[in-house]
């Protein structure tokens, strides 16, 4: 007995002194090497570090976000392991983890368009996208099997892509909500954007998309969008007018 109550304390302090450098190793796991956290200090309880990403077509590490983390007691008289993590010394969120799962709340991270298109699976990840992204996770809860739920939105500002240069679409708004695996979305733009559109999408359970909706814009522009967005815009019988289908 004496024997186990000292290898639980052993293992418990070795846990507690665990270096933040292990907050790299499980974000590189994670994102298939997309991402890591440098520059750390403290541990996995306490500590800070500095996001980087690699940018796809020079494959160089690229500074994102500075990120704080702290680790919560209260989250244990709700089963879970907590912390509260503070983005850019600004945004301060939740991330919590329990036997049924984890949950993300108030999570909100900003950068350029390309660090987040360059992820996206097909063919529009290798556009050279232009602008920033706001992208707010207000809630998102998912369990060890996979299924999530929540919503979240993000702001697409001055987008644009090197495939149209010194060309700006405009700026654009998703809403994203989940249910149960199977998520929603509606996209609009602003008024003033050169390139308008309106639509709305569903990914099912098993991860399959489906896109419908519109964009409107000046005709020598819309018809140069099949150079980005390929077979994603068709024409219809309007010249300023084009539709979105997806599959």
């Amino acid at each position: 007995m004496k024997l186990l109550i000292f290898v639980l304390a052993l293992s418990a302090l070795v846990v507690a002194m665990a270096p933040a450098a292990l907050i790299d190793r499980t974000a590189g796991e994670l994102s298939r090497g997309d991402l890591r956290v440098g520059e750390t200090s403290g541990s996995i309880w306490n500590g800070r570090g500095v996001v980087h990403v690699i940018d796809v077509p020079t494959r160089a590490w690229q500074p994102w976000f500075q990120v704080e983390w702290s680790f919560d007691p209260f989250g244990l008289f709700h089963g879970e392991l907590a912390w509260r993590i503070i983005i850019n010394s600004v945004n301060v969120s939740e991330l919590a983890v329990g036997l049924p799962g984890w949950h993300v709340r108030d999570f909100e991270i900003s950068g350029p368009a390309r660090y987040l298109w360059q992820r996206v699976p097909g063919p529009l990840a290798k556009f050279g996208w232009d602008g920033d992204v706001i992208l707010t996770v207000g809630n998102l809860e998912c369990s060890w099997h996979g299924s999530c739920s929540g919503h979240s939105s993000a702001r697409w500002t001055e987008a644009g892509s090197d495939f149209l240069p010194g060309q700006v679409f405009g700026d654009y708004q998703i809403q994203v909500k989940g249910v149960a695996g199977e998520f929603t979305l509606d996209w609009t733009s602003s008024s003033e954007s050169a390139v308008r559109t309106s639509g709305t999408g569903r990914v099912s359970r098993a991860g399959i998309l489906n896109l419908t909706g519109i964009v409107n814009g000046d005709p020598v522009l819309l018809g140069r969008l099949p150079a980005v967005a390929g077979p994603w815009v068709r024409p219809t019988g309007a010249a300023d007018t084009w539709k979105v289908v997806f599959p």
